[in-house]
This record gives C-alpha cells, structure tokens and sequence, in this order.
C-alpha cells in the first residue's frame, strides 16, 4: 500500500525536497493526513497555482462550499481559538475583500520603509553579538530575536512586554497534538487577553504603531470588530515573524552549503535582491498555504476531489518543479525569470512580503559585510526541521562564524 504522508509527520518536514519530487512525478495530488483529517498535498506548480488563482473553485471557510454548515476545518480549533479565525487568511470574499482593505490602509508602504532604520539597527547589534569565530546557533542569535523585534515594535506591543509576547507565540506554534495542547491553550488565552487589554488601550489613547491604526481605521463608515482586531494581530505577530526566521535560517544554510555564492554576493551587493528571491524559491519558510477546501466535486491534476476536501497547496514543492524551473535543484542567484510561490498568489498574496524582503535585505546584508562564508558546525544529517504544519522551520542553525578583517586590516 502507497505511503500516505501525514503533515505531523518528522519524516515529511526533514526529508521534504526529496519526497515532493517523488510525488510530483508520481502522485502530484496525494491523499495525504492531518491525523485522522484526510489532506490532498498538491504538489505541482501549475495545479498549486490552479487553486491560489480560482476563488471560485477553492474557498478558505470549509462552510461556504456545497457542504454548507456541515463543512469541517482541516485542523480542529479549539473553541478559545476561534475568534482567530476572523482573520483574512481564513476568509473568503467579500470578507476577506473587506479585512484587507482595511488592513492595507494601515500597513502602507511607507509604514514598512519607516522600520528600515530600526532594522539596522536592531541587526548590527545582534550581530555584534556573534563571538568571533565561535560557534553560534542563528536562530537564536538573529534570525529570530531580529523579525520579533521588528514586528513587535510594528504592531506595538511595549519593549517590556516582548519576551513575554514570545513565549506565547512559541506555544501557539507548536504542533497540534494532545501532548501539546495545554502549552497552546496557555498561550491562546494569554495571547489573545493580552491583545484584547492592549487594543482597548490603542483605541483610547492611539501611538504611532499598526495596533493603533487598525483600532482606529475607517472605510465608509467600516471599522474592524474588537474578535476581527485579535486575529488581525494575531497573524501579524505570529506569521508576521515565523515566516522571516526560516527566510534568514534558511537562506543563510543554502549560503553556507555554497560558500562561493557567499563570496559572490559580498563581492555584487546589487544581486542582493534577485538573490534573496532565489531562497525564497530553492529552500523558502513554508511548506504550504493554510488550508483551502474544494468548494463542490472537482478534478484537480487527474485525481477526484469531493466537496468540502481539505487541500494544502505546496509552495515548497512547486518551487522546485522542472516543469517551471530549469534546474530546479540548484541554487542560481541570477535566475531570471523567478515565479517562485513562497508567498502565494492571488487574493491572498502575504500582506507582509515587503516586510520579509526588508528584513531580509538587511540581515544578509550585515552577515555578508561583517562575516565570512559560514561553516555548518555539526554534520549535515544532524540539520533538522521542525514538524510545524505549514512552516518548513529549521529547529537550530549551529554555526561557525569568523569575521571579517576590518579594511584597515588587511592593509
């Protein structure tokens, strides 16, 4: 009997690259699990971008498909949880129109170019940090503490407050098992009562952060409801910083498993950008979208799927499909053109790509000037990742780290 891959799976999360080939070739719609949840991976690109593109044909709220009311959520929510599921990644049109309308008049273009400073900051003192050629995991070092800063200081939440906020985010991600679910309830209820107290105080007393404006945002009249508010926050301080973390992590090891195009980046700033979008595509930080369900009876890629099917498009897998990429599993940092999906397509393109870009742009930046090419300081095999549902999150990056000789230096 074919192996029914299940998204809790450790085996999927560190061997993913290898088992989406084989599914590609021979399996592209698989009858995968969530537990007991039956779950269709789509692994082809042009399939993956069938169901991003098609609104009509694949919704995210399970209750607007030909099931109606009986339509179930891939992932059990716990009822605690279920003021997140407001928020515009779960919503179809014309809620999810009217979220993101609302949003995108707060998180403006400006508002993200405004951080760039505090980035460059908050970056070089991490960076600072890292001990001369001393082994360093940078996860903990950077690629984390940067974006929770960043988005924290985004959204609002008060210095004093971070660690705290941290700690509850890190319990919410975890994954969802019964061994698992007190830490994430803990963490549901202090996430979600904090961000109730703190939006109550934005409202009355408004500051020049992201809480404040979508407290207080209007559009004809329209304001966000206080349970709209929570989630709204919720995936901003959750998504808003998960995502960047494997974007660092993970680029930095694809740099350090290829030391030359470290040195070729160092020598070409200006490639900079098309570079960082050749991580995205080859290692990027999530293995597919939130779920989307079949909204009546489809065929999808030569399988059959019923009405109400839960379906994960996978972005990681259709970034390396050869049906699109030409040498799909090498790293070219000029490739060009590059319609990598790491951060989806269509109505619900990430809100916060821009902001993952800038980040990005500045820790690469920083590493490139002030280090060189990294060393993995334990073997390859021992490289995991974190069996986290929809993120493809390395657990620890252990690193050798050697800076650079100042100008002066080398003389």
């Amino acid at each position: 009997m074919p192996t029914r891959h299940d998204l809790r799976s450790k085996a999927l999360h560190n061997d993913a690259h290898a088992i989406f080939a084989r599914l590609r070739e021979h399996d592209p719609v698989h009858r995968g699990r969530l537990g007991r949840r039956e779950v269709y991976f789509v692994t082809r690109y042009a399939d993956v971008e069938t169901v991003l593109k098609s609104p009509d044909a694949f919704v995210k709220d399970p209750t607007n498909t030909a099931l109606g009311p009986a339509g179930q959520r891939a992932l059990r929510i716990p009822k605690l949880a279920e003021s997140f599921m407001n928020g515009m990644i779960t919503s179809d049109d014309p809620m999810h129109r009217r979220l993101r309308k609302l949003v995108a008049r707060a998180f403006t273009p400006k508002t993200v170019a405004a951080l760039a400073p505090s980035i460059e900051a908050k970056t070089a003192q991490l960076c600072d940090a890292i001990v001369n050629e001393g082994s360093v995991e940078l996860i903990d070092a950077l690629a984390l503490p940067l974006p929770v800063h960043v988005i924290t200081e985004l959204v609002g939440v008060p210095a004093s407050d971070r660690r705290r906020f941290q700690g509850w985010v890190h319990d919410v991600m975890r994954n969802f098992s019964p061994w698992n679910m007190p830490f994430i309830l803990r963490g549901l209820w202090s996430f979600q009562r904090y961000i109730r107290e703190l939006a109550a105080r934005k409202r009355a007393a408004p500051t020049d952060d992201l809480l404040s404006a979508l407290a207080l945002v209007e559009d004809e009249g329209d304001r966000l409801s206080t349970d709209e508010l929570v989630a709204m926050a919720f995936l901003l301080l959750s998504a808003g910083h998960e995502t960047t973390v494997s974007l660092i992590a993970n680029g930095t090891l694809a740099l350090a498993e290829h030391p030359e195009r470290w040195e070729e980046l160092r020598e070409h700033p200006e490639r900079l950008p098309a570079a960082i979008e050749e991580l995205l595509r080859y290692d990027g930080p999530t293995l597919g979208t939130e779920f989307y369900y079949a909204k009546h009876d489809t065929q999808l890629g030569g399988a059959q799927l019923p009405a109400g099917a839960a379906i994960m498009p996978m972005v990681l897998s259709a970034n390396r499909d050869p049906a699109v990429f030409d040498d799909p599993d090498a790293l070219l940092l000029d490739r060009t053109p590059n319609p990598h999906l790491a951060f989806g397509m269509g109505v619900h393109y990430c809100v916060g790509a821009p902001l993952a870009r800038l980040e990005a742009k500045i820790a690469f930046t920083a590493l490139l000037q002030r280090f060189e090419p990294p060393e993995l300081a334990v073997e390859r095999a021992r490289i995991r990742y974190r069996d986290a549902l929809f993120l493809h999150r390395l657990d620890r990056l252990p690193l050798r780290m050697r800076r650079r000789p100042s100008p002066s230096a080398r003389g």
